[in-house]
């Protein structure tokens, strides 16, 4: 329902504002809702870590700008279709590029992801059915 909902406000801000816009104000919302848990919780970083860090940034609001961009041009249920995917290819690179284990509980969730993607893909692409006419 989230994802829905944040691919119908996407797409309707894309009609008057640009891509950078909707994204700064989507991290800043982000930064104000999980800010204060990650404030109590925080510790030095190594400077590799930093490193890391801002390489992930990097790339991930390289590919966040590039996905809100294309939000416009998509038709909603491709778009709505598409949100389910980033957690499932985070947790798949992580696993083959960082090592981090694969418990049955995520494959579990990859796999409901997955299978949700594959209904929503299989309804959208049903036509639809004209109502009978007595």
């Amino acid at each position: 329902m989230r994802s829905g909902a944040a691919v119908a406000a996407v797409r309707s801000l894309r009609r008057s504002e640009e891509t950078t816009v909707i994204f700064f104000v989507f991290c800043l919302v982000a930064m104000a809702l999980s800010g204060p848990f990650a404030v109590g919780a925080w510790r030095q970083l190594a400077p590799r870590d930093v490193l890391l860090l801002l390489g992930v940034g990097a790339f991930s609001t390289l590919a966040q700008l590039l996905f809100t961009g294309a939000l416009g041009y998509l038709p909603a249920i491709t778009a709505a279709i598409t949100f389910p995917l980033t957690p499932v290819s985070a947790y798949l690179f992580g696993t083959l590029l960082l090592g981090e284990p694969l418990t049955l509980r995520i494959a579990f969730g990859i796999l409901v992801a997955l299978g949700g993607v594959a209904l929503g893909s299989w309804t959208a692409s049903k036509p639809a059915i004209a109502p009978a006419i007595d």
